[in-house]
């Protein structure tokens, strides 16, 4: 369970404005529990305790995106974007999404029948993690469940305001827009 105080509010609560004012204050949070150390795991759904589950990665050079764990990461990109995606055409049976590492560090997201919808960042105590990851990978594991200590609403204005990650168009035409412009 969350502890009592978290500094998270709802941004209605806020008082804030503009898409702008809004992005910039999660990202802030997002950057000063970082600073502290804190990891990060990205959802669709509100979840007051992470359980392990086990993950799929279809590369068979990975070894990381195999393990029944619960993942996180200290780069507020990955779970931002994890988030963010959702299938676009519940009607089609499939759909898939990605996101890889470019050379100069930029996060290249990209997906087929996906789209980019409200979601929800954990902040997770780094207790329980072990780095287990591939070389360059960020991503650490718990094999036990993790409470998190926040939990922050995201949607996907927040990425115009994000340095390094680098979206598939595609998948920005297809969020959909927020009700203020």
């Amino acid at each position: 369970m969350m502890k009592e105080g978290a500094r998270h509010q709802e941004r209605s609560d806020l008082g804030l404005d503009s898409k702008r004012e809004r992005a910039e204050h999660i990202l802030t949070q997002l950057r000063d529990y970082a600073e502290q150390g804190y990891l990060f795991h990205g959802g669709k759904t509100r979840v007051d305790v992470l359980e392990p589950r086990q993950a799929h990665d279809d590369d068979p050079d990975r070894r990381t995106g195999k393990a029944r764990a619960v993942y996180a990461t200290d780069d507020i990109r990955i779970p931002i974007v994890m988030a963010l995606f959702e299938k676009a055409d519940p009607a089609l049976s499939g759909w898939q999404s990605s996101y890889t590492t470019a050379e100069d560090g930029t996060l290249l997201v990209s997906g087929e029948n996906c789209t980019l919808t409200q979601g929800f960042i954990h902040v997770l105590p780094p207790e329980t993690f072990e780095s287990e990851g591939d070389e360059h990978d960020r991503e650490t594991l718990s094999f036990a469940p993790v409470a998190p200590i926040d939990i922050i609403p995201v949607d996907a204005d927040v990425l115009a305001f994000l340095d390094g990650i680098s979206i598939d168009p595609v998948l920005m035409q297809n969020a959909p827009q927020s009700a203020e412009r």
